[in-house]
């Protein structure tokens, strides 16, 4: 399909940026780390980061988030009674896999943009950040059955 007008200048996209576009791109420019990123109201509050997610993520498959989700609560149990890299590492397993889910079109291609820019070495610092990723994915699983009923 042409992206040209009839003047043969190339037509700017007008539709407003998504939601999860502007948490990525906040997340993105910011230097914190996730535990600092994400207050209490924006993991739980309906007005809150998690429920805007969820809210549109009309594409991912159920099972595929519940999938991930206990991946993450894997990496937080690691992190918090074994050792942090252990976690770590499990969390890092999760952003291939959401690769391979993508190119199967199971999951919105933004939740996977989410998660790369979530599960990083400047973004996961501590135990405290895979226990706020957790927080995180936790009321965004909640959220995304709440809006499917």
């Amino acid at each position: 399909m042409n992206n040209r007008n009839y003047y043969g200048n190339y037509r700017q996209d007008n539709r407003p940026e998504s939601n999860i576009k502007k948490i990525i791109n906040i997340i993105k420019n910011t230097k914190q780390t996730l535990f600092k990123d994400f207050i209490s109201e924006d993991l739980y509050l309906p007005e809150g980061k998690a429920y805007q997610i969820a809210n549109e993520l009309t594409k991912t498959k159920t099972n595929q988030i519940r999938k991930v989700f206990s991946m993450i609560k894997e990496a937080e149990y690691k992190a918090k009674n074994k050792d942090f890299e252990s976690g770590r590492d499990t969390l890092y397993m999760i952003v291939p896999l959401m690769a391979y889910s993508v190119s199967r079109e199971l999951v919105d291609k933004d939740l996977f943009e989410l998660i790369k820019v979530c599960i990083t070495s400047e973004k996961i610092k501590s135990s405290k950040d895979i226990e706020t990723f957790s927080k995180l994915f936790e009321s965004i699983v909640a959220y995304t059955k709440e809006g499917r009923k």
